[in-house]
């Protein structure tokens, strides 16, 4: 077993190498049948990628719910800046984004529960990445969110 690598992100769980030689496992003992190891592996890291994906949706909805509360609290010239339509856009387009990227993961989970392969689909994950819905939607609503907190302190990327 190697040394637990260091990762980015999420640090949950650890992860190394393991290597076995020389072992022999009786078939009832698998995972699954002798050459679809690949597929199952897949499979599993399709499950992970909806799973961050819906944390990555649930850290800009709180973004977004805490850029309108802050909205209607802050005020500039004698009003409060929730009233402001630069302000109205950057918030209504945060939520379209944070909705587009909702119904692409439900997409993806739907496919993973009803066992549909989802590698094939590169058309329409190309088309995401085309239209910055995959890249953009879940970062691009953080940096307006700094920008309608500008200037307050504590308001730091989530």
């Amino acid at each position: 077993m190697s040394k637990p690598f260091n990762l980015l992100g999420t640090r949950t769980t650890q992860i190394c190498e393991l290597a076995l030689t020389g072992v022999k496992l009786p078939p009832e003992y698998r995972l699954c049948p002798e050459g679809q190891g690949t597929d199952n592996l897949l499979s599993i890291l399709a499950e992970i990628r909806s799973m961050t994906a819906a944390l990555g949706i649930g850290l800009v909805r709180a973004a977004l719910h805490d850029c309108i509360q802050y909205a209607h609290e802050r005020a500039a010239f004698g009003k409060t800046i929730s009233n402001y339509q630069l302000i109205q856009a950057k918030v209504a387009e945060m939520y379209v984004e944070l909705e587009a990227a909702k119904l692409l993961t439900y997409r993806a989970t739907h496919m993973i529960d009803d066992k549909i392969p989802c590698l094939p689909q590169r058309p329409w994950r190309n088309i995401c990445y085309r239209s910055g819905v995959q890249s953009r939607g879940l970062r691009h609503p953080d940096f307006r969110r700094l920008r309608v907190f500008h200037g307050v302190p504590g308001a730091a990327p989530l």
